[in-house]
């Protein structure tokens, strides 16, 4: 051990191996070295290079194969509990897996300090090979030998990968000076602790383990050291008498230990969690596995994240989401809800973890403190993951009282964010700060600086030139729109401009003093300007020779000149908007349409239209139906206003109403229509029960049925046949949506409702009647009938109910849309 320590050693510092010249010898208190002793370790200040990022290879290889199997427990628990050591209960395997946690990480106080002495090879060969000879003793365990699993796996398997993991994380302080390169150096290689899995052979993994560790150990390098140092031993009892006086180093350490009593928790009570709640088998066998896939991805990022919001900063912000998803758990009730904090809980766990390294490194006030420091650190989260599980299951019971451990676990992570937060560990926050500030400053001074162009003559031209175009292209509103503080429509020329006889200037003109016949270009270009005083000197001459030719003709003779013309004058004027011709229009008609005013301010405001409205158009209507058609008798208007508040009972209306069938071609055309269009809206009536129930029975031989077949025995039948009538003219594409036909068989089918009273015996042709002229009134555009037509949905749905059809519609073929 002599020659390696002579040949490679870590550093000199505070704590570890501090080198002293030749002639001195002993102990040397740690709190208390010289700074002359510290100079050493501080000769090579190179920050990465080959064998550093070596190195981090090196160190994930060792991750990968040491904690792989600690984060696979769950797997091998299973295959004990159910194969290998049936016999044993549960309680007692799980402390094969917590056992092998809590040495893999206490163990580090020893393995640490060794670091620190310059038994870096050493350690890790040693630990390697006991790690591989534990994993061999393992694959000859017999079964139901609990006391050989629990010595090979939980034992000899916990204290070699214990024996690698501190010095495999405090060489790489050796290679990488800066806190932020080194942080995203420790996320990189702590990447590697996923799940491994369970081998189908314990001997093929044991072999493949070793295999990694003998190329990790080639691949890292510890840095040597001077030879004319020679190592001076420090006690124990001094390096922790000096990190028991730093209050950051103490909070750390204490929040570690108390984090990782629930930390854990969701990793090993997750699958045990969504069973009981009914998730899905195949499910829960891979949570674990989907867990830890997650932690991959965790632990990629705070390396990142961390070089510029600081490592402290990156910690805390993962904890407390720890806490939040810890929380979660009282909501898991499905395999949504499980895959969810699988997910989640796996980034930031494996965030977190990923960041202890680097903190309890950032801590450390000289790089020979870093063994101790991480040895230490991680005993206390050893001794809180092995003390944990065992209480959260307790808290849990048989029982499965889930908020007991769940409330339990999130208050330990919670506090340990608190702690954290005191301003004893804040002092590494403000370093983080300013390395934060120092990059913000660097990426603000490599953005190009911000000119201001000078506000210049040729400046306003241009801008004034853009204006005009996006005038011209109608992106804007015109220049007297703009004047007037008008809405302008962006048309050519504009409505406001057309209104008030401008057209000609729109959209860059604007007359001058309310005149229409001189013309003021808007003052958007110098040359606009000087066309503009030429145009009214032209125009004040023009006017002048006028004058003179008026007074000169007028004395001569009686006509005026021919160039004094009305229509050589009224070039001048520019066009003027041809008034409209349109319909003479009833006075009264004119009226009902609503009142414009128009305020001092020109401001338009339309009053609304009066409430004759709808009652004249409906006037218009009636005047503009086919003359080929005779109007409906009073029977017929009459029954039909009435309905359904008073029921006709003349013998003679259902002859009338037979009457008003329409030819079959254009009865076919209708329903067609009304098939095609509107069927999508209500699916009331089918095409079947039309083409092979009410077409035969009022069309036999394709015409017509006879008003003197007519009785009351179909009149519902009748009323459901004029209602997909007036539907189908509504449909119809090449009518208005207001048409005299469709208008004409609504009022047929309201009066054939009102011969048999539908309240008091209802059918459930009339119950579809009703429907489908509730459909028609929404689709033709009365806002009388819209209103009215909801009322109907309402009426034809408790007559529905009341003939039994909410329990099942197809009994009598009708689907309640």
């Amino acid at each position: 051990m002599t020659s390696e320590k002579n040949g490679s050693q870590t550093n000199a510092g505070d704590l570890g191996e501090v080198r002293a010249p030749a002639e001195d010898s002993g102990d040397v208190d740690v709190e208390h070295a010289s700074p002359k002793m510290q100079e050493g370790h501080d000769q090579d200040d190179s920050d990465g290079g080959f064998w550093a990022w070596m190195t981090v290879v090196g160190t994930w290889l060792i991750q990968f194969t040491g904690f792989g199997y600690a984060n696979a427990f769950g797997v091998y628990q299973d295959y004990y509990v159910t194969n290998f050591l049936s016999e044993s209960s549960s309680s007692s395997i799980s402390w094969i897996g917590s056992t092998q946690v809590f040495l893999q990480l206490s163990i580090g106080i020893l393995s640490g300090r060794l670091f620190d002495k310059g038994y870096f090879y050493s350690v890790m060969i040693f630990g390697s090979v006991l790690f591989v000879f534990s994993l061999f003793m393992l694959s000859l365990a017999n079964p139901q030998q609990y006391y050989q699993v629990f010595l090979s796996q939980a034992v000899g398997a916990g204290i070699g990968s214990g024996l690698c993991y501190i010095p495999s994380m405090a060489v790489l302080a050796q290679h990488f000076k800066k806190p932020h390169n080194r942080a995203l150096s420790m996320a990189i290689i702590a990447s590697g602790s996923s799940s491994l899995g369970f081998a189908n052979s314990v001997r093929a993994s044991a072999g493949f383990i070793g295999g990694l560790s003998l190329i990790a150990i080639c691949m890292m390098r510890a840095k040597p050291m001077p030879a004319d140092n020679k190592p001076v031993k420090i006690s124990l009892g001094a390096a922790v008498k000096k990190f028991s006086k730093d209050p950051a180093y103490m909070l750390m350490i204490s929040a570690m230990f108390l984090s990782a009593q629930g930390i854990f928790f969701p990793i090993f009570y997750l699958q045990l969690d969504s069973s009981t709640h009914g998730v899905d088998s195949n499910f829960t066998f891979y949570s674990l596995t989907v867990l830890n896939g997650a932690a991959v991805i965790g632990r990629l990022l705070p390396g990142f994240f961390s070089r510029h919001v600081g490592v402290l900063n990156t910690l805390i912000i993962t904890i407390a989401s720890c806490t939040v998803v810890i929380i979660g758990m009282l909501g898991l009730k499905d395999l949504a809800g499980a895959a969810s904090i699988a997910v989640f809980y796996g980034l930031v766990q494996g965030a977190y973890i990923t960041l202890l390294a680097p903190m309890l490194t950032l801590l450390a006030e000289h790089q020979s403190e870093i063994g101790a420091r991480l040895g230490i650190g991680f005993a206390f989260q050893g001794v809180g993951g092995l003390i944990g599980t065992p209480i959260t299951g307790a808290l849990l019971t048989s029982s499965y009282i889930w908020w007991r451990p769940v409330v339990y676990s999130a208050c330990l992570c919670f506090v340990h964010c608190l702690q954290l937060d005191d301003d004893c560990v804040n002092r590494q926050r403000k370093e983080e700060q300013k390395h934060c500030l120092r990059f913000l400053n660097e990426t603000f001074n490599r953005m190009p600086p911000i000119t201001k162009v000078p506000r210049t003559d040729e400046f306003f031209k241009v801008r004034n030139r853009e204006l005009e175009l996006r005038r011209l292209s109608g992106e804007i509103s015109c220049s007297e729109c703009r004047r007037m503080k008008l809405k302008c429509d962006k048309k050519i020329p504009c409505c406001h401009c057309v209104r008030r006889g401008y057209q000609e200037f729109c959209p860059i003109g604007r007359p001058v003093n309310g005149d229409s016949t001189r013309l003021k270009v808007a003052d958007t270009t110098s040359e606009n300007e000087s066309l503009r005083r030429q145009i009214e000197a032209m125009s004040e001459r023009i006017r002048v020779l006028e004058d003179a030719l008026h007074v000169e003709t007028s004395a001569k003779r009686s006509e005026p000149h021919p160039l004094l013309s009305d229509t050589l004058l009224s070039i001048k004027k520019g066009k003027w908007v041809e008034p409209v011709e349109h319909a003479e229009q009833d006075e009264e008609i004119t009226r009902a349409f609503g009142t414009m005013a128009i305020s001092e301010g020109k401001n338009i405001r339309y009053l609304g239209a009066s409430a004759t409205e709808n009652q004249l158009l409906l006037g218009l209507l009636g005047s503009n139906s086919e003359g080929n058609e005779e109007p409906l008798s009073d029977e017929i208007i009459q029954a039909s206003d009435l309905w359904p508040f008073v029921t006709c009972s003349k013998e003679a209306l259902p002859a009338q109403l037979v009457a008003q069938l329409p030819p079959f071609d254009r009865a076919t055309g209708l329903i067609e229509a009304f098939i095609c269009n509107l069927a999508w809206f209500t699916s009331t009536v089918h095409r079947d029960q039309i083409l092979d129930e009410l077409v035969p029975l009022f069309y036999p031989n394709r015409r017509p049925l006879s008003p003197l077949l007519a009785n009351k025995s179909h009149i519902h039948e009748l009323a459901l046949f004029f209602s997909i009538l007036a539907c189908g003219a509504v449909a119809d594409l090449t009518l208005p949506p207001i048409n005299a036909e469709g208008e004409r068989f609504n009022k047929v089918a309201r009066a054939a409702m009102g011969v048999q009273d539908i309240l008091k015996e209802a059918t459930i042709p009339g119950v579809q009647t009703i429907f489908l002229l509730g459909s028609y009134g929404l689709f033709c555009g009365h806002k009388s009938s819209q209103e009215e037509s909801w009322k109907m949905y309402s009426v034809g749905l408790s007559l529905a109910a009341s003939i039994g059809l909410h329990r099942d519609p197809r009994d009598g073929n009708l689907i309640l849309s």
